[in-house]
């Protein structure tokens, strides 16, 4: 394996070239994505991404819709962790 490479860091390495190799990589990755918002409006299988969670993470959406989802998936995931920890004191 050689250092300094996104692969690498995927395979576990936190080498710090191998560290700035993948957040290089993963940036470019997304401005493709936001550089080509054709490509967000569906998928292979025909799902819409616009207004979803997705949309405002993996795309970098910040339309108002996109935005509304990941405030709900947001919410919903600290009522979520708040319920397991009030379960986890219960059981105790």
């Amino acid at each position: 394996m050689r250092h300094g490479t996104a692969y690498c860091y995927n395979m576990g390495c936190r080498n710090e070239e191998c560290k700035r190799a993948y957040s290089e990589a993963t940036k470019k990755f997304r401005q493709a994505r936001v550089q080509h918002p054709e490509r967000m409006t569906q998928n292979a299988q025909g799902k819409n991404y616009h207004g979803t969670e997705y949309g405002y993470v993996g795309y970098g959406c910040k339309c108002d819709d996109c935005r509304a989802a990941h405030a709900k998936y947001a919410r919903d995931n600290r009522l979520r962790k708040a319920k397991q920890r009030q379960q986890q004191k219960e059981m105790i």
